[in-house]
């Protein structure tokens, strides 16, 4: 009986070793008793084991748990920040700024690197676009309801001061409910859900403007001279930031929902019949097809491999040239936007889900996690800051976190 009491405290220790749990002081105390009948060998294993399991006692970090044995893992949650407007709905970065926008028309400039506040302003209606960052001025577009009492909402183009936030040109749009804004050599490229396209000099004197086939579903995305985009007429399209010329258009047959370019204009594109495809544009074809689950929402170009995150909860890792599965990791929930991306680990965020997931780029494994205070649910995806930062904005509160150590 003594000696299956001592073999059964042997294996509980072996298991709380396994899965690093903390040995409590009842269970070292019976084990230091029971060190006293074993023989030497037993004894001697046995001894070894519990001074491990002491460091785990007396030890602690904040390391987080990995599927495998490579180096740990820690991390550091650095500061929160409070908007003002309890209702931010967005965050980009503007440099070292971070940019929050709410829904009542207010947008924030926060110090990324601290959290501390650098400027608030009102806008003068809702932000009907995400505020892009171009040449030390800020530009976003704005809806405000006619004064005339009409109905009709208003739209106007806007830069602002990055440095204060303080008004210095505007300008009108064509209404949409929504607008994506691309910049590049010298201009500023403002695309409505409605289908038009408007191009602007830095100082919202007006270059150009056309009208396509549908609103746009996927992009845009800068390459070159010019910037790519699909819109719901099946047809991809890129179009020259200068003139406004339709360099390339590459028709399909289905809806798209995501896209991307690598440095060697090679398209990839995802739809919402769950296909990602290899697209060929001066050639004109698909050179291959991948069939996912679910329509895919991102895709990364990165290092030869394509990132896409699919409505059916799975993150593929897909080669480029073949495409082919490197690897393909599900996650509890739809993952919010497109991940982080860096060298080693992916961080990835989940609708619905308290915490963000640290993925191992290589193998996909899932190496650890961020809890977030009060389980509190992101609800974009995560933004990276130019030092290294993670920020997660949640409700009512935007919080940053970093690998390792803040300092």
């Amino acid at each position: 009986m003594l000696h299956s009491s001592i073999n059964h405290g042997q294996v509980r220790l072996q298991k709380l070793l396994k899965y690093a749990v903390i040995v409590t002081v009842p269970e070292i105390k019976t084990l230091l008793i029971n060190l006293t009948i074993l023989g030497p060998h037993a004894a001697f294993i046995l001894r070894w084991s519990l001074a491990a399991a002491c460091i785990f006692a007396f030890f602690q970090t904040n390391t987080i748990a990995q599927e495998n044995d490579s180096k740990a893992i820690t991390t550091e949650k650095c500061w929160e920040y409070i908007p003002d407007d309890p209702d931010t709905v967005t965050s980009s970065l503007a440099g070292s700024l971070l940019l929050l926008k709410g829904q009542s028309g207010r947008l924030e400039a926060v110090n990324s690197h601290d959290g501390t506040k650098e400027w608030s302003v009102e806008i003068g209606g809702e932000i009907i676009s995400r505020p892009v960052y171009y040449n030390e001025r800020i530009y976003l577009v704005s809806a405000a309801s006619s004064p005339n009492g009409t109905g009709k909402k208003s739209v106007h183009l806007r830069s602002i001061s990055s440095m204060t936030g303080l008004p210095i040109a505007m300008t009108e749009l064509p209404a949409s409910d929504s607008y994506v804004l691309q910049t590049g050599d010298g201009r500023i490229m403002a695309i409505g859900s409605s289908g038009n396209l408007n191009a602007f000099d830095l100082d919202l004197k007006r270059e150009w403007n056309i009208l396509i086939g549908g609103a746009v579903t996927a992009g845009p995305i800068k390459f070159k001279d010019g910037a790519t985009f699909a819109s719901d007429d099946s047809v991809i399209r890129h179009v020259s930031l200068i003139t406004g010329e339709i360099l390339d258009r590459f028709p399909g047959d289905s809806l798209p929902t995501s896209i991307a370019r690598d440095a060697n204009g090679t398209i990839y594109l995802g739809d919402d019949r769950g296909r990602l495809y290899r697209i060929d544009p001066a050639a004109g074809k698909v050179i291959w097809t991948f069939k996912s689950g679910g329509r895919f929402e991102s895709i990364i170009s990165a290092n030869g491999h394509i990132l896409a995150a699919s409505v059916d909860n799975f993150l593929y890792k897909v080669s480029a040239s073949r495409g082919s599965v490197v690897w393909k990791r599900r996650l509890p929930g739809r993952i919010l936007g497109d991940p982080l991306t860096g060298s080693d680990f992916l961080i990835v965020s989940v609708v619905g889900e308290g915490s963000a997931y640290i993925i191992e780029s290589d193998k996909g494994k899932i190496v650890g996690k961020i809890n977030f205070d009060d389980n509190l649910t992101p609800i974009t995806a995560p933004v990276a800051s130019d030092n290294g930062i993670m920020i997660f904005n949640l409700p009512g509160k935007v919080t940053a976190y970093r690998l390792g150590t803040c300092k």
